[in-house]
């Protein structure tokens, strides 16, 4: 096929030019994947597919000129709730596994972009947000919402977002960013308002993506990534059709500030007190289990569980500089963290901002290149029930629901929840009563 120029070709193979930011748009067929490209190309180019054509993960790549920055969008097929009990599992994994392999050779994803149907909404529109954003991207990539359809809309468009938030919440779906659209205007579409609408829509579109954007970086562990996400991809398809459950999530937390006499431990810190007898924490409830490790690295060790961490939280201080280095950088090395997010909470700071601009401050000499976290912030000795305190513990948990990987597995699967290949020094928390507990 031709190599796409600016909107003018398209093609299902991957192209050797680099430093052209990835950004996959995703959803059901029929949502408007092909015309939000139009509206962002500024005519037609991408053509629609009948449900007939319509294959899970088969995809297809055009570039854009945004500003004057090439972009390149892959319109890529997501799970449809129709046909999932007749998926054609073997031609849908051969389109994933073709999928990851160019999604490598071109330097990953630095967008995600989730179309979906203002007037529609589906059992299918959580599961196509864990396969892409939590099994495909490992909640890395930034994921958006583009709602489309909207041009009947009662009011402004974007009080369909001020309506539907807190739904899309409340089933674990959160987004960086969106944008309330319409892509209704034809190449004979002569409707004076119409053509304003789209002429706003294309300019929130276009700002959204160079908002939200992330700078192109290599693949780390490309095979362990691609091995890792093919995985659960095909358990979440499985799930489906088999029934599902919602396993408790793993958290490896590290405290390389320890000991600290007058802070808690982060546990202690989501739970609103120390914990004594519980090792399940349950945020808007959703449970979560907590492990402790003593030191950045694993000693062989036989004796400790094996887990398969969904998150990790690596706590320092404003007074750990020094040594955050060589302890930050065997920790993301040890438990694997290009697999999952890691949460880097800062004692000392009373911000979120601060804790970030002293993270970019400690990493910006070039060490952490290959390290990405999420800066978290917490106050350093607040006395019990202190306001600083109680706001951070909130955000704190907001941001542990935000970014933990979703464990999910068929009721038919004989899956252990902590399987993986992490042997070493490891301490569950407060065991003994299995109850859990709920933050506060």
């Amino acid at each position: 096929m031709d190599t796409p120029q600016d909107m003018d070709n398209a093609s299902s193979e991957p192209h050797s030019s680099k430093n052209i930011p990835n950004v996959i748009i995703f959803g059901e067929t029929g949502v408007g994947k092909s015309s939000l490209i139009n509206l962002i190309g500024g005519q037609k180019h991408a053509e629609t597919s009948p449900d007939a054509q319509s294959c899970t993960f088969r995809h297809t790549e055009y570039d854009a000129v945004i500003e004057g920055e090439k972009y390149r969008l892959w319109d890529t097929a997501g799970l449809d709730e129709a046909r999932i009990e007749s998926l054609a599992t073997d031609q849908a994994e051969a389109h994933l596994t073709k999928l990851l392999q160019q999604l490598i050779k071109a330097d990953g994803v630095q967008l995600l972009i989730y179309c979906v149907r203002g007037s529609r909404v589906t059992s299918a529109l959580l599961r196509n947000y864990r396969i892409f954003y939590t099994a495909i991207c490992r909640k890395k990539a930034p994921v958006v919402i583009v709602v489309t359809g909207l041009e009947n809309y009662e009011g402004s468009m974007d009080e369909w977002w001020t309506v539907n938030e807190k739904e899309l919440k409340r089933h674990q779906m959160r987004f960086q960013d969106h944008a309330c659209v319409t892509t209704l205007a034809g190449p004979k579409t002569t409707d004076p308002l119409v053509l304003q609408h789209c002429d706003e829509s294309r300019k929130i579109v276009c700002d959204l993506i160079r908002k939200n954007c992330r700078p192109v970086e290599c693949v780390t562990n490309k095979e362990g990534w691609r091995k890792k996400a093919f995985a659960d991809v095909r358990s979440l398809m499985n799930a489906k059709k088999d029934g599902e459950r919602r396993a408790a999530p793993n958290i490896i937390i590290y405290d390389s500030a320890m000991p600290a006499d007058d802070t808690p431990m982060l546990a202690g810190i989501c739970m609103g007190q120390w914990p004594r007898t519980s090792c399940v924490l349950t945020i808007e409830d959703m449970p979560y289990t907590l492990y402790n490790v003593h030191n950045e690295t694993q000693p062989e060790d036989t004796n400790h569980e094996k887990i398969h961490p969904d998150l990790l939280v690596f706590i320092t201080d404003t007074e750990s500089a020094d040594t955050l280095e060589n302890k930050l950088t065997v920790f993301h090395e040890q438990y694997q963290a290009h697999m999952c997010p890691l949460i880097l909470v800062v004692r000392g700071q009373s911000r979120r901002q601060e804790a970030e601009e002293w993270w970019a401050s400690v990493s910006s000499e070039g060490w952490a290149v290959d390290i990405h976290v999420v800066p978290a912030h917490f106050p350093a000795r607040e006395p019990s029930g202190g306001t600083e305190a109680a706001a951070a513990v909130k955000e704190l948990q907001e941001l542990i629901a935000e970014k933990c990987l979703d464990r999910v597995v068929g009721t038919k699967q004989h899956r252990q929840a902590t399987t993986s290949s992490f042997p070493g020094n490891l301490t569950r928390f407060w065991p003994g009563n299995a109850t859990g507990r709920k933050a506060q």
